[in-house]
C-alpha cells in the first residue's frame, strides 16, 4: 500500500503539470495515453490490494470503494501491468498499453461526473495515433496530432484531468487513513512515506493554486511582464505589489499589479499565455521571489523590502486544511514510537504553522522552503524508524 501511495502522488504530480501547463505546449501532445494508462494500472494495483487485505470501507473511504465495486476489472487481468512504450521483441510478453488507457475512460465515467457520450472523441482522438501492439506511432501526421492539442487544450479535457485527479487523491486519502490506523512500530516506514506524500501535497497545492503576490517593478524583461499600452509605459520600473495566479481553467496568467506610490486606487490586470513559463511554473516564481527568503531576486538588499507571500482564498484554505489534517493524523501515529524526537516536534510545530496561516489567509513565503526541509529530515529519518530485526534482515 505504501508503494502504491508513493506511485500514486507522483503521478498526481505529473497530472497537475500536465493539466496546468503541459497540454498547453506544443511538444508531445500523446502524453495523456501514458498519463491515463498508469492511472489505469494503479487503480489495478490498489483494487488487487484491497482484496488482499480485504479492506472494508468507512464513511470516508464509501465512494471510492463503491466505485471500484462498479468496475470490472476482469477485461484486465490477462495483461501485464508493466509499462512498455515499445512493441515487444521475439520471446517478449505483449502488454496491451491502449486497454489500460481505454479502461481508464470507464473509470471516468463510472463516476458519473462525465458522460461517456462526451469523452469519445477525446479518447478516439489518442487512439488514432497508436498502432500496432498499442505502441504510439513514430511519425505521425502532423494535422492528426495539432487535433489531439487542440482538443486537450478544451473545458472538457480540463475537467476529465481535475476528474482523474480526484480519483487518485481519493486513493491516496483512503492508503494514509488505513496506514494512521497501524499502531505497531513496523508500520511507522509506511507511516513516514505516507506523510511525505501529505506534505508534497500540500506543497504542490500551494505552488499551482494559491495566489503568489510580492513586491514587484514591472519590466517586459522579467517573465510576468507588465501592461500593454500606455499604463504598462508609464508603469516601467514603478514599485508596487504584484499578484500572480493560474487560472482554474488553465492555459493564461492572471496578474494585477497594485501601485506602491498611490497614484492610483486602480490595480493594473493583464494576462499571459502559459508558454511564457517555458514549462516551469515554480522555477519562475522563485526566480521572481527567492526561495530562501521572499525578497525580490532582482531588487537590491533592502531590509525595508516586505516578502512575498501565498495567498489564500476560502477553498485553498479548506482544502489545505482536509490534507493537513490526514498529515497531523500520520505525525500522531508516528509520535507513539517517538513522541520527543526532534523531527517529531519540528513537523508538529510546521503544521501548527500551517493551520494560523489558513486562519489568516496567507503563508509565509518560506512556508514552501520549511516544507522541503521537513520532508529531507523525514525521508532521511526513514531507516532509523524501522524495526532493528528488519534492518538486521535487510544487510
Amino acid at each position: 500500500m505504501a508503494r502504491i501511495l508513493t506511485q500514486t502522488d507522483a503521478l498526481l504530480g505529473a497530472m497537475k503539470q500536465y493539466e496546468k501547463l503541459g497540454r498547453y505546449a506544443s511538444a508531445f501532445p500523446e502524453k495523456p495515453y501514458f498519463l491515463f494508462s498508469q492511472c489505469a494500472r494503479l487503480l489495478y494495483d490498489f483494487e488487487t490490494a484491497r482484496q488482499d487485505c480485504r479492506l472494508s470501507a468507512t464513511s470516508k473511504e464509501a465512494s471510492l470503494f463503491d466505485l471500484l465495486d462498479r468496475l470490472d476489472f476482469g477485461c484486465l487481468q490477462s495483461f501485464d501491468c508493466e509499462r512498455q512504450t515499445a512493441a515487444p521483441t521475439s520471446g517478449q510478453q505483449f502488454k496491451n498499453e491502449s486497454e489500460w488507457y481505454r479502461f481508464w475512460f470507464q473509470v471516468i465515467e463510472a463516476t458519473g461526473h462525465l458522460a461517456g457520450t462526451d469523452l469519445a472523441e477525446l479518447r478516439e482522438s489518442l487512439l488514432r495515433c497508436v498502432g500496432a501492439h498499442g505502441v504510439l506511432v513514430s511519425k505521425l501526421d502532423k494535422p492528426v496530432r495539432k487535433a489531439v492539442a487542440k482538443l486537450f487544450r478544451t473545458t472538457l479535457a480540463g475537467r476529465l484531468l481535475v476528474h482523474t485527479e480526484w480519483v487518485l487523491e481519493d486513493i491516496s486519502g483512503t492508503i494514509a487513513s488505513l496506514l494512521a490506523g497501524l499502531g505497531r512500530r513496523e508500520h511507522a516506514l509506511a507511516q513516514a512515506q505516507s506523510l511525505v506524500c501529505a506534505l508534497k501535497q500540500i506543497r504542490r497545492y500551494i505552488i499551482w493554486h494559491t495566489t503568489a503576490t510580492g513586491p514587484y517593478a514591472p519590466n517586459r524583461r522579467h517573465c510576468w511582464g507588465r501592461p500593454g499600452g500606455l499604463a504598462g509605459y508609464r508603469l516601467a520600473g514603478k514599485p508596487g505589489t504584484l499578484a500572480i495566479k493560474l487560472p482554474d481553467e488553465g492555459g493564461t496568467i492572471a496578474c494585477v499589479f497594485e501601485r506602491e506610490d498611490g497614484q492610483s486606487s486602480q490595480p493594473f490586470s493583464w494576462s499571459l499565455d502559459v508558454d511564457v513559463l517555458e514549462g516551469n511554473h515554480e522555477k519562475a516564481l522563485f526566480e521572481t521571489w527567492s526561495y530562501e527568503t521572499g525578497t525580490p531576486v532582482h531588487a537590491p538588499s533592502d531590509g525595508a523590502i516586505p516578502s512575498a507571500q501565498w495567498r489564500l482564498g476560502s477553498v485553498e484554505a479548506s482544502y489545505l486544511e482536509f490534507v493537513s489534517q490526514r498529515a497531523e493524523l500520520l505525525l500522531q501515529a508516528l509520535a507513539q514510537h517517538a513522541p520527543h524526537e526532534p523531527i517529531i516536534i519540528a513537523l508538529a510545530n510546521l503544521l501548527l504553522t500551517g493551520a494560523e496561516g489558513r486562519k489568516a489567509g496567507h503563508l509565509d513565503w518560506t512556508y514552501v522552503k520549511e516544507i522541503d526541509v521537513m520532508i529531507q529530515k523525514l525521508e532521511a529519518s526513514w531507516r532509523p524508524l524501522l524495526p532493528r530485526r528488519v534492518e538486521s534482515g535487510n544487510r
